[in-house]
């Protein structure tokens, strides 16, 4: 899947919206691979001390790079979530700012969020205008949400859940 097609995707149906978060975590990391903008997330550098050393120069254009990456990233993630978690990413000063709170607001394998998880799966039906392939793609991102929540699914209760 190309990255246009991720952000397409991201900006018509899969944007956060706190149920995602981890389907939304591995495109959004797919994004920013592929735009260049994983330093963003990853990295936060002071404004370094401008002069005409050698050293300050090269800090200055790592700066200018990073800062560079930053914006790429942190308008690839507000972009990417619903519109009533904008207001809340806009509040962060770095794309890594942004990342770290939307982690700590969403991601976690807590009994109640695992609990949701497996109400949701547990009670999907397929929709009436979804294709049999639209309901295994559902079905599959739910186990796989499932899973790294750290809840395994048998190959058993797989097959019964998309019967």
């Amino acid at each position: 899947m190309s990255s246009k097609s991720i952000i397409a995707d991201l900006n018509k149906d899969d944007k956060l919206n706190g149920d995602n978060y981890d389907t939304w975590r591995h495109k959004i990391g797919y994004v920013l691979d592929e735009q260049d903008a994983l330093e963003g997330i990853n990295q936060v550098m002071q404004d370094p001390d401008v002069g005409n050393t050698a050293q300050q120069r090269r800090d200055q254009e790592a700066y200018q790079a990073w800062k560079k990456k930053d914006s790429t990233a942190r308008a690839i993630l507000v972009s990417s979530v619903i519109d009533d978690l904008i207001h809340e990413c806009e509040q962060h000063l770095t794309a890594h700012d942004i990342w770290v709170y939307l982690r700590e607001k969403y991601e976690g394998t807590t009994v109640n969020h695992l609990r949701q998880l497996t109400i949701k799966f547990d009670t999907y039906k397929k929709k009436v205008d979804h294709s049999i392939k639209q309901h295994l793609k559902t079905m599959s991102n739910m186990i796989r949400e499932l899973t790294s929540a750290g809840h395994i699914l048998s190959d058993e209760q797989q097959v019964q859940a998309l019967i």
